[in-house]
């Protein structure tokens, strides 16, 4: 909705919409609001669409025009203080015959209002709330951050500082390490099993949280073979607890196996406090010989 003119309404909130064809909307038919919208013949619509070269089937604009009704009923039984979207996503899990008999699987989402998507092989669920989240951190505005912190409590911020391999497991010294943004250094052998092990700091947790109730933390890893592989969920640390005065916590995934390759490696940190914590790592390349 624009600001300074409370008759405007994101048309972009309407699947199929996004920004460029709300600027059509509102340029050629003087489509501004919902109602506006919800107005219109799919005759209108379709015959300004071939007028400038677009298409869109019969089918699409009469979903259009009924999403907009429904919008438009929604804001008039609404009242001034009611919430008003400002992130919408549009998640799809597809699938297709391969070349195979075997069914391939894929996740999809579009974020709307940025006109930006991501793609996993599978039936993805944990990157693709995640990526969601990084979304609608960067939409918030400023003030709504301000508001946010002052009204809630503020969200642990989470320093992964190394991930350590140890090679045979449990043994005393690592035999490749990781530090932030730094590939693997170190030999990774493809015969024998090895330990995974992750190092980081949480600052910022709300002591209140802490003295109340025991707060769980645990890493999932997973693994892409470079250049196109897809990603292979490892498997998830012992959930463990944090302690009250300590900032530093290790977290460890036992008896690993890899092939011989290269690898992209993700460690995804949750700490399940109030506001919860996570923290995104990845190496961007992990030699198994």
């Amino acid at each position: 909705m624009n600001a300074k003119n409370k008759k405007y309404d994101d048309l972009t909130s309407i699947k199929g919409i996004g920004h460029a064809r709300q600027e059509w909307f509102k340029n050629m038919l003087g489509v501004h609001t919902y109602q506006n919208l919800a107005a219109l013949s799919p005759e209108k619509i379709l015959a300004q669409l071939k007028s400038d070269g677009m298409i869109a089937s019969r089918g699409e604009v009469e979903r259009w025009i009924v999403q907009a009704q429904e919008l438009a009923d929604q804001k008039g039984n609404s009242s001034a203080g009611d919430w008003e979207p400002f992130a919408s996503f549009v998640v799809e899990f597809q699938s297709r015959r391969g070349k195979t008999e075997a069914k391939e699987l894929c996740t999809t989402v579009q974020h709307m209002e940025a006109d930006k998507g991501e793609k996993w092989a599978g039936i993805e669920t944990e990157q693709l709330c995640h990526w969601m989240r990084e979304r609608v951190r960067k939409e918030v505005p400023e003030m709504e951050k301000k508001q946010q912190t002052a009204q809630s409590p503020k969200q642990p911020s989470i320093v992964v500082n190394q991930v350590q391999v140890f090679q045979p497991p449990q043994a005393d010294k690592p035999s490749a390490i990781s530090m932030p943004g730094q590939p693997f250094q170190g030999l990774i052998r493809s015969d024998k099993p090895f330990d995974l092990q992750e190092t980081f700091s949480i600052l910022g947790l709300d002591p209140g949280d802490l003295q109340q109730r025991r707060i769980p933390y645990f890493v999932q890893f997973y693994a892409r073979e470079l250049p196109l592989g897809k990603w292979n969920h490892l498997g998830d640390t012992e959930p463990l607890t944090l302690v009250e005065g300590q900032e530093s916590y290790k977290a460890i995934l036992a008896e690993i196996s890899l092939p011989t390759g290269m690898y992209m490696l993700k460690a995804l940190t949750r700490v399940q406090s109030k506001p919860p914590g996570f923290n995104d790592f990845e190496v961007p390349m992990m030699q198994v010989v």
